[in-house]
């Protein structure tokens, strides 16, 4: 369905009641199918906060007050890098819930769209401020626990990024280390593709990171590129102290969504490329 197109412009092709499209709704309706990884409660009720934006009556300088968390901004700041395309990407939020308001079309499908997104996941996930299901409680600092992500949820790069404040619509973010440092939370985010392919990677990009065991977390030969890039990316969970150790967001292959697992303050250690032994 989302191959190509959307799925308003199908039911106006079919003769079918749909209001009526907007300026860029071709453009919009073909970025549609970058939510549909979305499975995070949190992440899809921003959505839903951010459908409310659009179709209230006042007008776009009122987004600012419209009473928006600290997390739920970054979250709804997560949508437009998702679906709205750079050729009419939007300067600010306001100019995104701007954008969505011309296209009611967009909106209703939406609105239809989110519920099923929410039905069709099929495992179980949770905040990251919360403890886990089963076990103990995550020792997660506060800083940390405020950056709005679901833990064993699927997201993008540029989800991650905007839930961290490191991506937003006047700041740019270095998308190609593999390790991205937090120096506001403390906190380590390791990007990890488990199954790589020629076919997918240069050789110098084909280096393997792999699990060690259930008790010795990684092997992050990634970081040996990414230390070129950043000024101190390759860091060992038990190097930081009131933060995140550790943030693995794993895929299996290139084309899959990111899925995030914690190594919180008391988790095992990370043997990186080059250390440990």
């Amino acid at each position: 369905m989302y191959r190509s197109g959307c799925w308003s412009g199908l039911q106006r092709e079919a003769g079918l009641t749909v209001p009526a499209p907007g300026p860029h709704e071709d453009l919009l309706g073909d970025r549609l199918s970058g939510i549909l990884h979305v499975d995070d409660p949190l992440r899809l009720a921003a959505y839903h906060r951010l459908l409310g934006l659009a179709e209230s009556a006042s007008v776009d300088a009122d987004v600012d007050d419209a009473g928006l968390t600290d997390a739920e901004r970054r979250l709804v700041t997560g949508f437009p890098f998702a679906v709205m395309p750079s050729k009419i990407a939007p300067a600010s939020l306001a100019e995104s819930v701007a954008l969505l308001r011309a296209h009611p079309a967009i909106v209703q499908e939406l609105r239809e769209l989110i519920p099923l997104l929410d039905e069709q996941s099929d495992h179980l996930t949770y905040p990251l401020e919360m403890g886990r299901p089963e076990g103990p409680p995550l020792q997660v600092p506060p800083l940390v626990s405020r950056v709005p992500l679901s833990v064993h949820a699927r997201h993008t790069v540029d989800d991650v990024l905007t839930a961290f404040g490191l991506l937003d619509f006047d700041k740019t973010a270095w998308k190609q280390t593999g390790v991205v440092r937090d120096d506001r939370t403390n906190s380590d985010l390791f990007f990890v593709t488990l199954e790589k392919s020629e076919r997918e990677y240069s050789p110098s990009t084909l280096y393997k990171d792999y699990a060690i065991s259930p008790t010795l977390g990684i092997l992050f030969s990634s970081c040996a590129v990414a230390r070129s890039r950043t000024a101190a990316p390759c860091r060992t969970s038990s190097s930081a102290h009131g933060g995140l150790r550790a943030g693995h967001f794993l895929q299996g292959r290139a084309a899959d969504q990111l899925r995030l697992e914690i190594e919180a303050t008391h988790a095992r250690g990370l043997l990186q490329a080059g250390e440990g032994g």
